[in-house]
Parts: structure tokens; C-alpha cells; sequence
């Protein structure tokens, strides 16, 4: 698995990734714990589920599950996760530090039998640790590939149509979080500039990709779509309206 691969996947999994432990209940009354990592996404997101659908043959891990408008990918062997999870940290802004404390948890209870109360205080343990968010060193600035994987399960490319007369398109890049987990959109505003806001326990982060930025727009959105498996054709329309836009002045001079 490409190391460019994982950081994607970093980027979508701490938007929409959840990891978690299992515990199942035996026969012998006591309970055995494990790790289950998800990822979700609907098929209007990803067209007929065709990458998550791709993921087990591309990692080599999981496998994928169709259920109506969604696909689901799940990795639950302890063998794979300690394959993908160590290499995800590495990169996730979010939730590199729980997810690194859930599998340190999961190796310290292998094989141990739990009881009902032992349960009942890992979940509590779990809940507390998902609250310590951000990665396991500081980032200075985004990596290319995190950006689009990221973007493209929290994020938003928007090209808005001009009102009544106008001839001007509205593009930008936007964010959104929970406000308890600012890291991300602060990083994408320390990498690429733009406007960080919060609103009705939301932290959003908004970059303009419009004619007046446009240099800046055209190089950013062109390494998007090298790194980009689910909103591709959208930046590519955006960056075909940059290409194709003239300015009024240069509009009355034809």
C-alpha cells in the first residue's frame, strides 16, 4: 500500500472513519474484546460504491458490504489493523491519538476475560479518550493527500451558479467539524490560508478558489485531483471554469 494511499485515508477516516472496540460474549460467560475499523460512505458520494468497493483489493485489507444508498467498508482482523492503524496515526490530525489508545488498549486485554464491569469501564475509558483529539506530533503543515481525503468526507467544493444578470461563479473550498476537534480545519488554515469560523458548535474553515485567487486556485485544485477518489469531477469542473474565465476588462476588450 502506497504511503500517499494511507495518508488519503487518513485524511477521509478522521472525517468519517470510526474506530471501536467489540466485545463479545462467550459461552463461558465472560467477554473477549476486539477492534472493528468502518468507513462509510453513501453512493451518491461514491458512485455505486465503486471505491470503497475497491479498498480491500487495494489494501489488501477488510472487505466491503452494500447496504441500499451506502457501502461499508470494515476492517475487524487484529493481524490487519495492526497492519493499517499504526500507519493511519501517523498521519490522522483528529483522532490519531485515540485511535493510537484504543490499540494499545486492544493489545493489553488480548486474550484476557473480561467481566461485565470490565465492559461497562472500557467503553466509559473509551468515551473520555475520545475527547483527547489532535495527532500524535504536531503538523506544520497539511500533506496534500490527508487535504483531499479529509475534504472529500468533511469538506465541501462549491461552484455557485451567478444570480439573476450576473456573470461571476462563486468558488471556494470549505470545512466542517465539530467544534471539539478544531485541529483539522486550524491546519488547513495554517497550510493554505483563507477564514476559520464557528458557529452552533461548529468550526469551518473556508478558502476562496475564485479569478482572484487564481493561481493559488488552479495549482491547489490540480493536486486535489491527483490525490481524489469521490468528488474529482467537481474540481475538475471548477478548474475547467478557472481555465476558461476572462476578466471583464479582457471581456470588453473582445
Amino acid at each position: 500500500m502506497q504511503e500517499t494511499l494511507v495518508k488519503y485515508l487518513a485524511g477521509l477516516l478522521d472525517a468519517d472513519g470510526c474506530l471501536c472496540f467489540h466485545f463479545s460474549h462467550s459461552t463461558a460467560g465472560h467477554y473477549n474484546i476486539s477492534l472493528v475499523l468502518t468507513l462509510v460512505a453513501s453512493k451518491s458520494v461514491d458512485r455505486e460504491g465503486s471505491f470503497l468497493r475497491s479498498l480491500p483489493e487495494l489494501t489488501g485489507l477488510g472487505r466491503h458490504h452494500d447496504h441500499g444508498d451506502h457501502t461499508t467498508w470494515v476492517i475487524g482482523k487484529r493481524n490487519e489493523l495492526e497492519q493499517i492503524v499504526p500507519r493511519l496515526c501517523k498521519h490522522m490530525v483528529i483522532k490519531a491519538k485515540h485511535w493510537d489508545w484504543l490499540l494499545r488498549t486492544r493489545r493489553h486485554f488480548r486474550g484476557a476475560k473480561l467481566s461485565f464491569e470490565d465492559v461497562e469501564s472500557l467503553k466509559k475509558a473509551s468515551k473520555e479518550s475520545r475527547k483527547d483529539t489532535g495527532p500524535l506530533s504536531v503538523k506544520k503543515h497539511a500533506t496534500m493527500a490527508w487535504t483531499c481525503g479529509f475534504l472529500e468526507g468533511d469538506g465541501c467544493f462549491s461552484l455557485k451558479k451567478p444570480k439573476g444578470k450576473g456573470r461571476y461563479r462563486e468558488l471556494n473550498v470549505r470545512s466542517y467539524s465539530d467544534d471539539n476537534d478544531p485541529q483539522a480545519a486550524e491546519l488547513l488554515m495554517k497550510s493554505f490560508g483563507g477564514h476559520l469560523y464557528r458557529r452552533e458548535g461548529m468550526v469551518f474553515w473556508r478558502r476562496n478558489l475564485g479569478p482572484r485567487d487564481k493561481s493559488f486556485a488552479i495549482k491547489f485544485l490540480k493536486k486535489m485531483i491527483r490525490h481524489s477518489h469521490l468528488k474529482k469531477w467537481k474540481m475538475e469542473r471548477m478548474l475547467e471554469h478557472l481555465y476558461n474565465y476572462k476578466s471583464p476588462r479582457a471581456a470588453c476588450n473582445d
